[in-house]
C-alpha cells in the first residue's frame, strides 16, 4: 500500500508505567453571571472555528481499556471538516489505514489483509474507544472541540468562564492575556488543554484526552503536537483507500476484538 499524498506524521508513543494524567474536575453549582462570556468565546475560538484542514506531527502515549498503545506507532494525518485519514506504521510494518468521508469510511489492517467500512466514528470507536468524525477530529485538533462551534450560554467560576454549546461544554482560562480552552466535556471524555503555540495559529501543542469515572471503554491519552500545518489544501487522495485484490471484509466488531494499536499488560 503506498503512502497517500499530503499526509503528515503522526508518532504515537507508549507510556508504559509513566503516571498518568490528571482528571479534570469541573466545578460544581450554578456559577455567576458572565456577560461576557460570549465575547471570550468568539476570541478562544477565533484561529479555530475557521479552518478547513491540518496536518500535524504528535506523539501520543497511554492506554485504551486498560491496555497500553505500543511503542513507536507512527500514524500519517490528514483531517478536513468532511474527511480525515488515519495511517499507522510499527517496527518498520504496516498496521492501518482508514481513509473516507463524513458518511463513510475504509480501514484496511495489513495484517490478515483485511478491511471494515462504516462511519468513521464507528472505526475510531473500535480502533482507540473514541467516536470521531472529521469535524470533531479537526476540532479537537485545533482546540475548538465543539462541532459547530457555537455560543449558547456561558458562566463564571472564578477566573474561569464555562461555555455551553451544542455538542461540548468548555471551560476558558486566559493563557499569556488571551482566552484559551483549557478543559472541555463531551461524549463522555474530558479534554484538558495544556499548552498552545503561536507557530500555527495559537493551536493547542500538548493536551490530554481522558474518559470520565464509569466511561465504558475507559482511554487515558497525552498528545504533544512537534509541528502542524493548518488551511492547507489536501490532495485528492487523502480521503481514499486503495484495497488490494486479497483484501478480505471484517465487522466492526471483529474490529473491536482485534485491537490494532493495543498491547496487553
Amino acid at each position: 500500500m503506498r503512502r497517500a499524498p499530503g499526509v503528515v506524521v503522526i508518532a504515537l508513543a507508549a507510556a508504559m508505567g509513566a503516571c498518568a494524567p490528571a482528571l479534570f474536575v469541573p466545578p460544581v453549582g450554578p456559577g455567576e453571571p458572565a456577560p461576557d462570556a460570549a465575547a471570550a468565546w468568539a476570541d478562544a475560538t477565533r484561529a479555530c472555528r475557521g479552518v478547513t484542514s491540518y496536518k500535524g506531527s504528535l506523539r501520543v502515549s497511554g492506554h485504551i481499556s486498560g491496555d497500553r498503545i505500543p511503542t513507536t506507532v507512527i500514524i500519517y494525518t490528514g483531517a478536513a471538516p468532511t474527511g480525515l485519514r488515519l495511517e499507522a506504521h510499527a517496527a518498520g510494518r504496516a498496521i492501518f489505514q482508514m481513509a473516507g468521508t463524513a458518511r463513510e469510511a475504509t480501514l484496511y489492517l495489513d495484517d490478515g489483509h483485511r478491511y471494515a467500512t462504516g462511519k468513521p466514528e464507528e472505526l475510531t470507536e473500535a480502533l482507540v474507544g473514541v467516536r470521531l468524525g472529521p469535524a470533531r477530529w479537526l476540532a479537537l485538533l485545533t482546540g475548538c472541540v465543539a462541532t459547530p462551534p457555537d455560543f449558547v450560554s456561558g458562566v463564571r467560576y472564578g477566573q474561569d468562564l464555562r461555555i455551553a454549546t451544542a455538542s461540548a461544554n468548555i471551560f476558558l482560562s486566559t493563557m499569556d492575556g488571551a482566552w484559551h480552552a483549557h478543559h472541555a466535556l463531551f461524549d463522555g471524555l474530558v479534554v484538558t488543554y495544556e499548552r498552545f503555540t503561536a507557530a500555527v495559529s495559537s493551536f493547542p501543542s500538548e493536551w490530554t484526552l481522558i474518559s470520565e469515572a464509569g466511561r465504558d471503554p475507559s482511554v487515558s491519552l497525552s498528545i504533544a503536537v512537534d509541528n502542524a500545518t493548518a488551511g492547507q489544501p489536501l490532495s485528492s487522495g487523502v480521503f481514499t483507500i486503495n484495497l488490494p485484490a486479497d483484501a478480505v471484509p471484517m465487522t466492526i466488531d471483529e474490529l473491536r476484538a482485534s485491537g490494532p494499536l493495543r498491547k496487553k499488560g
